[in-house]
């Protein structure tokens, strides 16, 4: 019946396919036409504009550049060259006209300097200082009296030797004459002590301050000094340059890059040194600083200078810069833009072409769609419960309805295999079900050898419990402990090859091959435990019996396939591995033990488990001794099954201990088992060890 369900089937599809096939096709090339011609010109755009805004932002980072480095030029060479001038002057005091005359000319040429400044090694300080570049506005003595209107500039005397240093402050106009002035004797200034002096003394040449707030404008910004030698190279002074970052800032201000691109100058860490300056107040950085650390951290991890990235859901475009010369301190140029302020219009105007073909493709896909779905969706069902079928997906209950009979015929008939095969799957292990569909033969007798490893478990005392408890009860536990150990078998690739009472019989290794299969019914085992151990937590809380299970695993060849007659067959395996098995299954009794395996199954597991040996035991049915040993944990492995510290150690000792033991020295093998014993007083092999050895 299959096969000629199978040819029906066939031939339907090939011939409903051909019919969509033709639907779909036109449906595609008219898709695709709008497609290419929709995509082809967002491509082209977003060429065009991608170029233009990284031009843009590289245009922009370098007029900043450019600006900067003229600054820190310009600030290198005048400590050099005012350095000498001073050198050839009079000596540095307050009294020297041609040094008052030369550092006023120099802050009124220079329009990037808001402070020039000579320091002695006697603390004498003379300093020029540009007012309109700071935020004094009245006289320090009487912070309620305004300065004059006309006061552009100021000169700063102080005798940094005296304590406290006796400061005056002269205040000039545009032609630099003075017009009034201040005495304070608040401050304890010696120049001697500052950054900028002890930096060009360590140094002998130029120093650069890290950013700081300077002491007479409370502005931010860094400072470049320079020695002053002798005739002997001794040094004499320094003379220092005050670089304010408030010009700087308001120059970044004026790039505009997009609609609100924003350029900012950041030090070697990524922390912002200089921001745009509005309405001659500091920035406030919005959501462009989040910005700026994503795009800081992408620089150093790209090492890209022009990048696309995304912070807190939006798009950028950046451009970071290095600026050369700074000695120790290097500085970044960043411009960050956001990606919609040069795609924005692109993206809207490619939205509303996308809409509008969209819509049209959509009317035309609404006719298309539903002349193709009147033909083809009952068969697309049926296809797919075929599939599922052949994939021993059983639990689907999908029919389908049509006016077509020959529809109708092929529904009940998928209906009715699907049930068949779901109850014939009950009786035969799922794989074998799986690759008789897949090869499409007739179940025949017969069965080849193949080497896997077998699995037995058992219920402790289960007679007793079913005895004691009335079988509505039992039973419900027992199929929820079956459920349980059931899944974990097929999980890790496992057959279950009957239920035998309260236990189970399972095997790995076919019919599909599995080239670590000791492993997996090990590790099956040991997952089977911890399920156990929870199912028996439950049981016990609520005051149910525990199940308490045996474990045998062996590994050897057997014959394997399908055992029976020609009107009732059974697919199993045969062979005195899987009787080793079965008979070792209850030694566990003997050593009250879990889980017991064989060497030949020890010999296949990897360092991944903890294994320790029991003995040497004559398993009923075999003529000869064979070891077996007991499977405790895994080493790595699922955190549940992870071997404890404890476990290892006493597996470490008792291996010692039985190593002792089996070379005849039992002496020491007493006084091992002995030590054991002390240590794991319930470790029962350990126990009988000692029995046999006081017998002994």
């Amino acid at each position: 019946m299959s096969s000629r369900l199978f040819s029906r089937l066939y031939q339907v599809f090939a011939y409903r396919t051909l019919r969509v096939n033709i639907l779909t096709l036109f449906l595609a090339l008219f898709t695709l036409s709008f497609a290419f011609v929709i995509s082809f010109s967002y491509l082209r755009s977003s060429d065009a504009i991608e170029e233009f805004s990284i031009a843009e932002i590289e245009r922009v980072s370098s007029v900043v550049l450019e600006r900067v480095i003229a600054m820190i030029v310009d600030a290198e060479q005048m400590p050099r060259i005012s350095s000498f001038f001073i050198n050839q002057s009079e000596e540095i005091s307050f009294d020297n006209p041609v040094l008052t005359s030369y550092l006023l000319n120099v802050i009124d040429g220079e329009p990037n300097f808001s402070h020039v400044y000579v320091g002695s090694k006697e603390g004498i300080y003379v300093g020029a200082n540009d007012i309109t570049l700071s935020s004094q506005t009245h006289y320090y003595t009487n912070p309620n009296k305004p300065l004059p209107s006309n006061a552009l500039y100021s000169m700063i005397y102080i005798d940094g030797s005296k304590s406290p240093a006796p400061e005056i402050v002269n205040y000039r106009n545009r032609d630099l004459v003075a017009i009034c002035y201040e005495e304070l004797s608040l401050m304890n200034y010696d120049p001697r002590l500052r950054p900028w002096y002890q930096g060009a003394l360590d140094t002998r040449g130029l120093y650069w301050t890290d950013v700081y707030v300077f002491r007479d404008t409370l502005d931010k910004g860094v400072s470049v000094s320079y020695p002053i030698l002798d005739a002997n190279e001794e040094i004499i002074g320094v003379f220092g340059v005050d670089i304010s970052f408030v010009l700087l800032s308001g120059f970044l201000a004026e790039q505009k890059i997009g609609k609100s691109g924003e350029v900012y100058i950041l030090d070697r860490e990524g922390k912002i040194v200089v921001t745009p300056k509005i309405d001659d107040k500091e920035h406030k950085l919005n959501y462009h600083a989040n910005a700026l650390s994503d795009a800081y951290q992408e620089y150093r991890a790209s090492g890209e200078k022009s990048f696309y990235f995304e912070s807190f859901g939006t798009k950028y475009l950046a451009h970071i810069d290095a600026v050369p010369f700074i000695t120790g301190n290097e500085w970044l140029i960043a411009v960050v833009v956001p990606n919609s302020d040069f795609f924005g219009a692109l993206q809207h105007t490619q939205m509303t072409i996308l809409i509008i073909t969209l819509s049209i493709l959509f009317v035309s896909g609404l006719f298309v769609f539903y002349f193709s779905k009147k033909i083809s969706s009952p068969i697309v069902v049926l296809a797919q419960e075929v599939d599922k079928i052949s994939r021993l997906e059983l639990a689907s209950e999908v029919r389908v309805h049509s006016h077509i009979k020959e529809i109708m015929l092929m529904d009940a008939s998928i209906a009715a295999l699907r049930k068949a095969i779901r109850s014939f799957a009950k009786y035969v292990p799922r794989s074998v079900v799986k690759q008789l569909l897949l090869k499409g033969e007739e179940i025949s007798l017969g069965g080849e050898k193949k080497e896997i490893t077998i699995l037995f478990t058992d219920i402790t005392g289960f007679t007793t419990i079913s005895d004691l408890n009335p079988t509505e009860y039992v039973m419900p536990l027992l199929s929820e402990y079956f459920d349980g150990l059931s899944k974990i078998i097929l999980a890790n690739e496992g057959i279950i090859d009957k239920f035998v009472g309260d236990g189970i019989m399972a095997f790995w290794g076919a019919p599909i091959e599995t080239p670590d299969h000791a492993a997996k019914a090990c590790m099956t085992a040991l997952l089977t435990q911890a399920f156990i151990a929870q199912f028996n937590a439950k049981q016990k809380q609520a005051g149910y019996p525990e199940f308490f299970t045996r474990m045998a695993i062996n590994t050897g060849t057997v014959i394997v396939g399908n055992i029976g007659t020609n009107e009732r067959i059974n697919y199993t395996v045969v062979g005195d591995a899987v009787n080793t098995a079965a008979h070792l299954q209850p030694v566990n009794k003997v050593y009250k033990t879990g889980i017991i395996i064989t060497e030949a199954t020890y010999k296949q597991l990897n360092s991944r488990f903890l294994v320790r040996c029991l003995d040497i035991y004559a398993v009923k049915g075999k003529k000869e001794k064979i070891k077996i040993y007991e499977l405790v944990a895994m080493n790595e492995g699922p955190k549940e099954v992870q071997a404890t510290p404890s476990q290892v150690e006493l597996c470490r000792l008792f291996t010692q201990a039985q190593e002792a033991y089996h070379r005849q020295d039992k002496q020491l093998a007493r006084q091992l088992f002995q030590e054991i014993h002390e240590k794991y007083p319930q470790d029962y092999p350990t126990q009988l060890y000692l029995h046999n050895l006081s017998d002994g």
